[in-house]
């Protein structure tokens, strides 16, 4: 998992798994880590001996194994910012490497101001991956700004489609196409104004 924040996702693990942590920000994990002093036990109670590894996860996920993570949860991205270099070709090219056959790469790409959906799907083709995306926007869950209850949008990227199991027959988890008029997001070119633009037209 990419980005700690307090925890939470620790107590989605089966029994059988491990779970490793990539976070920047050595405060963030003071608090989720410290339940006592903060309150947040997600850590202590379902994953006490998760693996957390302290840095920029673009670079201390790439000394990982290759071929070692199942399941990769990009979760670094807030409400109103994204981490541009988490999701370019080059970023992805180095998840793919660390997915195991038939691994499932997960992006959180909820956003208040740009429409990243998209973006997502064209970096997943650049790199020989296909997508499928779920907005709770087109499901049966009412959002609401008044109520700070905001859509949700989570992408999931993998090899071939075959390799998305259960999510080819879920409901709502709709196939996501590149967009052959939008470039690629890479290290050297990303287009914030596009998404903006986009996501302010209900793209």
């Amino acid at each position: 998992v990419v980005g700690l924040g307090t925890g939470t996702l620790a107590c989605h693990k089966q029994e059988k798994d491990r779970v490793s942590y990539y976070e920047i920000d050595p405060t963030t994990i003071e608090i989720a880590t410290n339940p006592k002093r903060y309150g947040f036990s997600f850590l202590a109670q379902c994953a006490p001996d998760a693996n957390i590894v302290l840095g920029d996860a673009r670079l201390t996920i790439a000394d990982a194994p290759d071929g070692s993570y199942d399941f990769i949860i990009i979760d670094a991205f807030s409400s109103d910012a994204i981490p541009i270099h988490l999701m370019t070709k080059e970023a992805v090219e180095i998840y793919k490497r660390k997915l195991a056959p038939r691994g499932i790469l997960v992006m959180h790409i909820s956003n208040r101001h740009l429409e990243l959906a998209s973006v997502v799907a064209g970096i997943a083709a650049a790199n020989g991956m296909v997508v499928r995306t779920h907005n709770t926007t087109e499901g049966d869950t009412e959002v609401s700004d008044d109520d700070y209850k905001f859509s949700g949008t989570v992408s999931a990227i993998v090899r071939k489609p075959e390799d998305f199991g259960a999510l080819n027959e879920a409901k709502h988890w709709m196939d996501q196409k590149p967009d052959p008029r939008q470039w690629v997001w890479t290290d050297d070119y990303s287009n914030v104004l596009g998404a903006m633009i986009r996501h302010s037209r209900g793209y």
